[in-house]
């Protein structure tokens, strides 16, 4: 076998399928992801290369199992790394990474993924220690919005933590990198392979071999240890560690709501629902991202679902004027679209200047399962879509309720979380600390691979 400087990663002018290597990105247990250049349109992108190092090694620019015996698990999870790309393929949305193929070659198969300018949160945690929780939320709700559509296609990330938050140089908006759903299945097949967990960050259930216990409430316990260490500035002791403890009357992790003072910058609200999201047990968190907005916006938790609820609903198909007992009680009423007229602005290319007018009934902000809310397509360009029984429905004018996934032309959330943008956008409290400058969240060039080209013919030259 040939040797290698870095081992693990490609040479820098390595071609991959019409792709240039230019850099490494990052390398962990399960592969290695390298800056690229695809040509001969200069445009960069990222590549995500199988490499499950427990079970493979490199051989030349090859990937090849260690051994006869770890074949099987190679080939195994070379299958599970590709079905990962087409799923992670069909979500469009702005906060959950980019996909744009996967192709084989050397052995081995490569992810085609946008590539983020900007910095991972763990570095800007390091830097500021702890943020606001007007920043906090910048960066909170939308990453609750790409994961509830990561959510409704039956897909989990199963590796949340901040390396893996993108905050984008261009306007501070966050990204959800690096999905580990491949990597923890073969974790659970194979005993060469070690199971995905960050300690910290994943909850107990992900420790567990079979890994059958875990769901949305899964991401919810890692999500909510982000914001554990943003609101703290420390991360959760490990959730293993947690039970031991627990087991003998005392949890390493104090609530954060009984220290509420030590958090003046904090509502009440917020700090009750991280407390919430970080149970050990896994019933004992939401159920859905729905279930945990809902109560970081201080509405009351929901009991679980059951029919009674669902029936207590209203429910309206397309054009259907709206209820007498909707209309009739007074209402906060939200314009959501891409212009500067908007409530609630989306950067979404399929989202029109006005596309839809969400009207919420006060009735709704403290009981959401009595009216709903009122959804109104504003003559958009690419439609207002709601998912009902198993398959989206274009609409004009219905109830719906706050957790049903909606879609506005491709961009996909619910109406609950443009409710929460919408109060976030109004919200004015003088009592939280100065925002940072608007550089200020840019102004780490350390974390940046920076690309030189020659003047003449604009030929990727070095770093």
């Amino acid at each position: 076998m040939t040797s290698n400087p870095n081992r693990l990663a490609l040479a820098p002018g390595t071609m991959l399928s019409g792709y240039r290597v230019l850099d490494v990105l990052g390398t962990g247990g399960f592969g290695v992801t390298y800056l690229v250049e695809e040509l001969p349109h200069s445009r960069l992108a990222a590549i995500k290369e199988y490499l499950p190092s427990e079970v493979a090694v490199r051989d030349g620019n090859a990937v090849v199992p260690r051994s006869n015996a770890a074949t099987d698990d190679f080939e195994w999870g070379l299958v599970r790394f590709m079905d990962e790309a087409k799923t992670l393929e069909q979500f469009q949305h702005d906060h959950v990474v980019g996909v744009d193929g996967c192709f084989r070659g050397n052995g081995t198969a490569y992810i085609v993924m946008d590539y983020e300018d900007g910095k991972p949160l763990n570095v800007l945690l390091e830097r500021y220690g702890i943020l606001t929780e007007k920043q906090l939320r910048h960066l909170l709700l939308p990453l609750l919005d790409g994961l509830r559509t990561v959510h409704s296609r039956n897909f989990l990330h199963r590796d949340i933590k901040p390396s893996n938050i993108y905050v984008r140089r261009s306007d501070g908006s966050p990204v959800l990198l690096d999905f580990g759903a491949a990597r923890q299945a073969v974790g659970h097949r194979s005993r060469k392979v070690t199971a995905l967990v960050t300690p910290g960050y994943s909850p107990p259930e992900q420790y567990e071999r079979n890994g059958e216990a875990q769901g949305p409430w899964s991401d919810i316990y890692a999500m909510a240890a982000v914001c554990f260490q943003a609101i703290t500035g420390k991360k959760p002791a490990p959730s293993p560690n947690r039970q031991r403890s627990s087991g003998r009357g005392s949890d390493p992790v104090a609530p954060l709501a009984e220290e509420a003072s030590g958090h003046r910058s904090y509502s009440i609200a917020m700090l009750r629902a991280v407390d919430w999201g970080l149970r050990l047990g896994e019933r004992e968190r939401p159920q859905d991202v729905g279930e945990w907005l809902r109560a970081i916006e201080g509405y009351p938790r929901p009991t679980r679902r059951t029919n009674a609820t669902a029936e207590t609903m209203p429910t309206m198909r397309a054009d259907e004027p709206a209820s007498e007992a909707a209309r009739a009680v007074p209402a906060l009423r939200l314009l959501v679209g891409r212009g500067q007229d908007a409530d609630v602005t989306l950067a979404h290319a399929s989202v029109s200047r006005l596309h839809v007018e969400l009207v919420v009934p006060q009735a709704s902000m403290s009981n959401s399962a009595t009216l709903g809310y009122v959804v109104e397509d504003q003559g958009s360009r690419n439609g207002t879509f709601v998912f009902r029984g198993g398959r989206w429905e274009q609409i004009l004018k219905a109830v719906v309720r706050g957790g049903d996934p909606l879609r506005l032309g491709d961009y996909e959330t619910s109406a609950e979380t443009l409710v929460a943008m919408g109060m976030e956008r109004w919200e004015e409290d003088d009592s939280l600390p100065p925002e940072p400058s608007e550089d200020a969240l840019g102004d780490f060039d350390h974390a940046y691979v920076r690309v030189r080209r020659n003047p003449r013919s604009g030929e990727v030259v070095g770093e």
